[in-house]
């Protein structure tokens, strides 16, 4: 019943064959000590879990994120969000989680950002960078502190990506795995087939991972998916060898059959998994070194996958072939010829409709949205990096650090896979003027008295043609006690200062004062700081500069205080009580001076004044944009009452 080879080529084959099939025994004990092995191996992989990683060595977006790493701190953050609990418990648990130690900062607040639906979202800074394994050390003892508690969380630190991937891809094996073996059953003809296909499927993924660790680092994508990939690549090998055996034992028995099988199906299945292989080499050559990376991992467990159907799998016929002539079972999927009639009515219609159909797909894939992560983003908006050198102006390097620092932390906060522009100003606020208390509760008359203060130092900001430009207006209170804040945007570096521009200075600082006494015929404490200022710049321009006619060109100052905690005690005062009358006296000449000025200014321009204060109290903060327009709708005569 055996066939004799009918030329060299398939007599080669022929040999190889039974030679596979004679030394079955063999080749169990070495599939067997191969799985064994990589049962072991497998854990010896190096996994990479950062997919920057993979990115170009000449990309900007690798250069930007080591210089990122070089030159900054990202400190670790996460987001913990609590359900059914109250406000007053939420703000309790808020206290106790700043306390943990390795906690460096919590946010916590009444708004909808943070509280809503009984439902509380901490965003918690830790102490330490999010490389730093003492991150997961501290996010246990915040977890242990809310036990008892429902809650969600997501962490800038750790593995969250690789091992959602890990645990998803585990998921994805079982049902794999299900609806694998319910189509064998489905489509076999024989039941005992189906452990035979398994085994070979199962061997040939093991002995792949196993020996991931002689690729020195791969990424965790590779290391995840590769099991399906290999499954959905190799399966077809498995199914036509098969194929292949049952047609041949028709007419020989299980020996003859399975060799002569397998010196037919060695040739087709080469030539099926070079297609393949063909397509992954491209990969190879993918600038993204991922493609790299998880084509030489599929390449390798295709490999396998073939080394399984040549070497394992024709023992395995040798070892089931009486089984899998004994369950032999009816076919359970009906006959349909219906399909392959109307295939060949429609010849000549379905491929014209095929081709617009993937002309159509091929648009559509040019407009779809890709996600490069667990969430939609949106693209931020390039920084303006002038606007940036100009709020800067001034700052050293060690300054610079500092303010880039809070950036970062303010961008991590809000997920932000960029620092952008708002994070920067954000941080030049905390950093200059202190951080924004918007939980803190402020009366409406209280706000009403701080709009119109600050909007009084904005007018003369923009007015004055020595003062740079108003960048921002804000009523809301910050970490250093103020109760607003006016932020301008310097344009130059300055090295030195005129008389011109220190009075003007003054009559700046004088200009919330000077609007609370037109609009409420009455003064308040807000003004405290301003004025200490404005007599400390005076001061200075009488007995240090030189700028008084009165007093001369004298120096009345000295740098070089008594170093001691006593100094102010001992401090000794190196002029006359008559000339100290007099530098009072000028002191007290130029306040007025600039006061009456800072008087003028305002009242020439209420109606910004109104229009400015109104929107600080309908919006708490003004930019310069928004601002700006209140003195264009002023020359036009509109009304600000409008805004």
């Amino acid at each position: 019943m055996s066939q004799e080879p009918k030329n060299n080529e398939e007599g080669f084959m022929y040999k190889l064959a039974s030679f596979i099939v004679d030394k079955r025994n063999l080749i169990f004990l070495i599939v067997a000590i191969g799985l064994v092995f990589s049962a072991f191996s497998r854990n010896w992989v190096q996994v990479e879990n950062q997919l920057s990683a993979y990115l170009p060595k000449d990309s900007e977006t690798y250069k930007g994120l080591h210089l990122m790493e070089d030159e900054f701190i990202t400190f670790g953050t996460a987001k913990i969000m609590l359900v059914n609990v109250t406000y007053d418990e939420a703000q309790a648990v808020s206290e106790r989680l700043e306390a943990v130690d390795g906690v460096q900062s919590v946010t916590f607040d009444d708004t909808k950002e943070h509280y809503t639906n009984a439902s509380a979202l901490y965003n918690i800074t830790f102490d330490y960078s999010e490389t730093d394994d003492m991150c997961e050390t501290v996010m246990e003892r915040v977890e242990d502190e809310l036990s008892g508690y429902d809650m969600y969380v997501s962490a800038t630190f750790g593995d969250t990506a690789s091992k959602t991937l890990a645990q998803e891809i585990g998921v994805i094996v079982i049902i794999v795995a299900i609806v694998v073996v319910s189509v064998l059953i489905l489509t076999s003809q024989t039941y005992a087939e189906v452990p035979v296909l398994l085994i070979t499927f199962i061997a040939a993924a093991l002995l792949n991972m196993g020996t991931n660790f002689l690729l020195g680092t791969i990424s965790f994508v590779s290391n995840s998916v590769t099991i399906v990939l290999q499954l959905a690549l190799s399966v077809d090998y498995a199914i036509i060898f098969c194929n292949r055996y049952k047609e041949e034992h028709e007419k020989l028995p299980i020996r003859e059959a399975v060799i002569v099988a397998l010196s037919k199906a060695v040739p087709e299945i080469c030539g099926s998994s070079l297609t393949t292989i063909g397509g992954l080499v491209a990969m190879l050559f993918m600038e993204f070194r991922l493609g790299f990376d998880l084509g030489v991992c599929l390449i390798k467990s295709i490999f396998f996958s073939l080394f399984a159907v040549f070497f394992l799998m024709p023992g395995l016929l040798m070892l089931f072939g009486k089984k899998i002539d004994a369950t032999r079972h009816k076919n359970f999927v009906p006959k349909i010829p219906f399909v392959g009639r109307f295939a060949y009515a429609t010849k000549k219609i379905i491929p014209p409709i095929f081709l617009v159909v993937i002309i159509v797909a091929m648009l559509f894939a040019n407009n779809c949205p890709y996600v490069y992560g667990f969430s939609y983003l949106e693209t931020t908006k390039h920084s303006d990096l002038k606007q940036i050198a100009q709020t800067t102006a001034g700052f050293t390097g060690a300054d610079l650090e500092n303010l880039m620092n809070e950036a970062a932390i303010a961008a991590a906060r809000k997920g932000h896979v960029f620092i952008c522009q708002k994070d920067i100003k954000n941080a030049f606020i905390k950093v200059g003027i202190g951080a924004e208390k918007k939980s803190k509760v402020i009366s409406e008359k209280e706000k009403r008295i701080t709009a119109y203060h600050e909007a009084g130092h904005a007018i003369l900001f923009h007015v004055l043609p020595d003062m740079e430009p108003v960048y921002t207006i804000s009523i809301i209170p910050t970490g250093m006690g103020a109760a607003g804040y006016t932020m301008p945007l310097p344009e130059n570096d300055e090295i030195f200062n005129t008389k011109g521009k220190m009075l003007q200075d003054i009559t700046t600082l004088l200009g919330g004062r000077v609007a609370e006494e037109l609009i409420f015929g009455d003064i308040t404490t807000g003004a405290s700081n301003d004025i200490k200022r404005a007599t400390s710049e005076a001061r200075a321009m009488v007995t240090k500069y030189g700028m008084s006619d009165k007093i001369g060109l004298i120096s009345y100052g000295d740098d070089d205080d008594e170093v001691f905690i006593g100094r102010d005690l001992a401090h000794t005062r190196g002029y006359s009580e008559d000339v100290a009358k007099a530098i009072d006296s000028e002191l007290h000449s130029i306040i007025e001076e600039c006061h009456d000025n800072a008087k003028k200014i305002i009242s020439e321009h209420m109606e910004v004044l109104h229009g400015c204060a109104k929107l600080l109290l309908e919006k708490e903060k003004v930019h310069r944009d928004e601002f700006e327009a209140l003195f264009t709708m002023e020359k036009s005569g509109e009304s600000n009452e409008s805004i």
